[in-house]
């Protein structure tokens, strides 16, 4: 299902007009509350649906007030359903409700994943950015605020392709490429001897607990050499 220019703008519109009633310090402190719940703050979609549950009824005007940020979607559509009447005629069920809100957030995720590998792009070879925003970061900044992608996906938009990798070590000078690829061996090795060591235990120890610190260990081992990997790399590549 395709989301038109229109339906993107008063998303944003939507969003911005809640969200903007409360401290940037509030804000991130609903969100941690909630996701300690296993939910989620409103995002643009579900202002965006809810605002037009609230017109549909006539209680458009002051939607902002009609609406508690410190709970989710579902409570907040049922408090509307509760306070200003039943279901109108033509409106989605809740399964049906959330089935659209999924795939229409999906695709406007992959919309600003594709705006911003273009944009990364751009920058590189010095064009102007393809929307309004004067950088990388300023639209990183916006998608951050939004929260439209969380740290793990815009790092992973970020983060250099193999190719790209090996194209810029093929720019390095040859002593500089060597010591790199001895320390790629290195991890290679460190991170196999990880992984054997940790199938070894697991195959003897059947403790629950004592399996789960196991796997943590192997994440933070994983975790810090991954990190000093990425600094180096930086180092070489500067």
């Amino acid at each position: 299902m395709a989301i038109s220019k229109h339906i993107r703008k008063a998303m944003s519109e939507a969003y911005h007009e809640y969200w903007e009633q409360f401290p940037t310090s509030e804000r991130d402190m609903i969100r941690r509350d909630l996701k300690r719940k296993g939910k989620h703050s409103l995002s643009a979609f579900e202002l965006y649906h809810l605002k037009g549950l609230l017109a549909r009824r006539g209680e458009v005007e002051d939607w902002i007030q009609k609406i508690d940020g410190h709970v989710d979607y579902e409570e907040n559509k049922h408090e509307i359903i509760a306070t200003y009447g039943e279901p109108l005629p033509g409106e989605e069920t809740d399964a049906e409700a959330r089935e659209k809100m999924e795939e229409v957030e999906t695709e406007h995720r992959d919309y600003i994943i594709k705006n911003l590998e273009e944009a990364i792009e751009a920058e590189k070879v010095g064009k102007k950015l393809p929307f309004e925003y004067a950088t990388v970061d300023d639209f990183i900044t916006d998608i951050r605020r939004d929260m439209i992608l969380s740290d793990e996906e815009i790092e992973d938009v970020l983060r250099p392709t193999p190719a790209e990798v090996k194209e810029a070590i093929a720019k390095l000078p040859r002593a500089v490429q060597f010591e790199f690829e001895d320390m790629k061996r290195s991890l290679d090795m460190v991170t196999g001897d990880v992984e054997k060591l940790t199938k070894t235990v697991k195959t003897f120890v059947t403790k629950k607990d004592l399996k789960s610190e196991l796997e943590g260990m192997e994440d933070r081992i994983t975790e810090r050499i991954t990190e000093k990997m990425t600094e180096k790399i930086g180092v070489i590549t500067a």
